[in-house]
């Protein structure tokens, strides 16, 4: 993943690139931000079929959000929930999370 990305969240990420994407990616784009919290326990196939389109399509996406693959977009995904969420409260820890970020 780039570095740049780092520093910017996955909604905005997605936020500006939707613009320019194609309508079966802006499919791909709205149920990857409808489900944020779902997507680390699935795969690549069940992230597809829930959001009407194909695996190379969503595969495209991730890509366009500048993932070099599948569990690498899944680590990020992860990453953000753990961030976003209030550090006395959070009970899902990256070692909790992790071992169904790479059910692919």
């Amino acid at each position: 993943m780039a570095e740049e990305n780092n520093q910017m969240s996955l909604y905005s990420q997605i936020d500006s690139i939707y613009p320019h994407l194609t309508k079966s990616e802006r499919k791909a784009a709205d149920f990857i931000v409808r489900h944020f919290d779902d997507l680390a326990s699935m795969t690549l196939a069940s992230m597809a079929k829930k959001a009407n389109v194909g695996e190379a399509t969503m595969m495209r996406f991730i890509y366009k959000l500048n993932f070099d693959s599948l569990a690498q977009f899944k680590l990020g995904v992860v990453k953000e929930i753990v961030q976003e969420q209030p550090s006395s409260k959070c009970e899902d820890t990256p070692l909790r999370i992790m071992p169904t970020a790479f059910m692919i």
